[in-house]
């Protein structure tokens, strides 16, 4: 199973963890499925959300500075996601609201399937080359 980084993060929020305030527009950006009313106000982030990683350097995390440019930058991911993570499947979006100068970190539960086990990865940086 494979947790998106919308699922996770309302998980996360549910447990008192700040995220910045986002949506699920549905698969295709569609905007009245969270209603106008529930956008990120002002600048926002809108990340495709796939099982995997690779996201920021194919192109599937983009700024945008209005709901209606947020969809036209869904629009558009959406007809490159055979690029997104090894050709894997868009699942839908997250929009959230834009944070500048934020400190972000990266955690994640892996399968070690030879060994049974649950990894752990932690890394008090994210970004673009966390999965290296």
């Amino acid at each position: 199973m494979f947790l998106l980084e919308h699922d996770a993060k309302r998980l996360l929020a549910g447990y008192g963890v700040p995220v910045p305030p986002g949506v699920w527009p549905g698969p295709r950006g569609e905007p009245d499925t969270c209603g106008s009313d529930a956008w990120p106000p002002g600048a926002c982030i809108v990340k495709a959300q796939v099982s995997g990683g690779g996201r920021g350097r194919a192109g599937g995390v983009r700024r945008a500075q209005t709901p209606a440019q947020a969809v036209a930058e869904m629009m558009s991911i959406s007809g490159e996601e055979t690029r997104l993570s090894d050709g894997r499947r868009i699942e839908g979006f997250r929009v959230e609201a834009a944070v500048d100068g934020a400190i972000e970190a990266y955690f994640a539960l892996v399968i070690d399937a030879p060994s049974g086990r649950v990894r752990v990865i932690l890394s008090a940086q994210g970004g673009v080359e966390v999965e290296e």
